[in-house]
């Protein structure tokens, strides 16, 4: 460790968070993917030896209990493998402090979300119960709701674009703090 990193594209890792959480199992396996496809396709080996399906347990803060937020863990363990484990732990703590205290979800999303213009909140906690009852006490919608998981897979979104954005930073500064 650290895995080779390329600089990648917040926005089309948002876009890909948002698209993923539809199509692989929820907002863990988004986040990761999101960022791993890409570096996948751009650096190859060694993020090919990661396998798609490895955070499909992940989603609803770990098989659904509410726990961790699941963008926030799986992009965790992409900011451990890309700056090494002091590092990573560092800029997990800064995602942690990020999530907990921004608005979310963006507005990154409108363009192509299933419900745009939705409202948002300041999670207050980067666990998923908390986040979501947050959300979804303010929008006045259940957490099994389409709205919901529609504000999840934009959280997931934001979530890969964040780590994304300090992984371009850190190595930026040639992989330094």
């Amino acid at each position: 460790l650290p895995w080779t990193y390329v600089e990648l594209d917040p926005k089309e890792a948002a876009k890909l968070g948002y698209e993923f959480y539809f199509s692989h199992g929820g907002c863990a396996s988004a986040a990761y993917l999101a960022i791993v496809s890409l570096l996948k396709e751009k650096v190859g080996y060694p993020w090919t030896t990661l396998s798609d399906n490895m955070w499909r347990y992940g989603a609803g803060g770990a098989a659904g209990w509410g726990t961790l937020c699941g963008a926030l863990n799986s992009a965790g363990m992409i900011l451990g493998l890309a700056a090494g484990p002091a590092d990573g732990n560092a800029m997990i703590n800064e995602l942690y402090e990020w999530y907990s205290s921004t608005e979310l979800p963006t507005k990154d999303h409108e363009a192509y979300c299933k419900y745009p213009n939705q409202i948002t909140t300041v999670p207050r906690s980067p666990l998923c119960h908390i986040s979501v009852s947050v959300w979804s006490n303010k929008a006045g919608v259940s957490a099994g709701s389409e709205e919901k998981f529609d504000r999840c897979a934009k959280v997931s979104g934001d979530v890969a674009a964040k780590a994304v954005s300090m992984l371009n930073e850190y190595w930026a500064r040639g992989g330094k703090l």
